[in-house]
């Protein structure tokens, strides 16, 4: 997915740039020597932010501590992950739900940003490969429009997690799930268009 997502960047970026010589051409609206930059009503910006469902993430989130890097681990994780239970460890799988309820409010502030000639795109991580397709078929209007020969080449592959569950296969308990509450209240307003 990254080489993908930064193909796209690049495109998007030749085009802006593209576009901002054309206009100092056409109307002396782009200075260089003052950095002065009149776009009209066009964000000179976009600011990205991806989130996703936050029980999924809170359980990624807990393979992620349990399954990969062990080394790294105190041994109060590596306990708590080999028991794999809530019942046993719940300081650590506390501190992953708070660390997820923590991720939510800032994508929260991110999303509410107003900031001049900034737009702000919050998307749900089950959305971005089809939003990410629609762009590259744009981009690719766009430069045909243009006379251009078009966005780079970048090879679209699935892309998968190859690892598979080593130590726990984590089961969330319904207390974990109530104090979720924050990142999930954030999660409906995203999805609803609030932010």
């Amino acid at each position: 997915l990254g080489k993908y997502v930064e193909g796209l960047t690049k495109s998007c970026m030749r085009i802006i740039l593209d576009e901002l010589t054309s206009e100092s051409d056409d109307n002396e609206q782009y200075n260089t020597t003052e950095g002065k930059h009149d776009l009209g009503k066009r964000p000179r910006s976009i600011v990205l932010t991806t989130y996703r469902e936050p029980i999924s993430r809170t359980l990624s989130s807990i393979h992620q501590l349990c399954n990969k890097q062990s080394g790294k681990r105190t041994n109060e994780t590596l306990e708590a992950c080999n028991e794999c239970r809530y019942d046993f460890g719940t300081e650590v799988w506390d501190r992953v739900v708070n660390m997820t309820n923590d991720h939510y409010e800032g994508v929260a502030e991110v999303a509410a940003l107003q900031i001049p000639d900034v737009q702000v795109i919050s998307l749900d991580m089950v959305d971005i490969s089809p939003a990410l397709d629609r762009l590259r078929e744009r981009l690719k209007a766009d430069a045909h429009r243009r006379g251009r020969k078009g966005v780079p080449k970048v090879p679209i592959r699935q892309w998968r997690n190859p690892e598979r569950k080593s130590v726990c296969s984590f089961a969330m308990t319904s207390e974990m799930i109530k104090s979720l509450g924050t990142a999930q209240a954030v999660y409906r307003n995203l999805t609803s268009g609030f932010l």
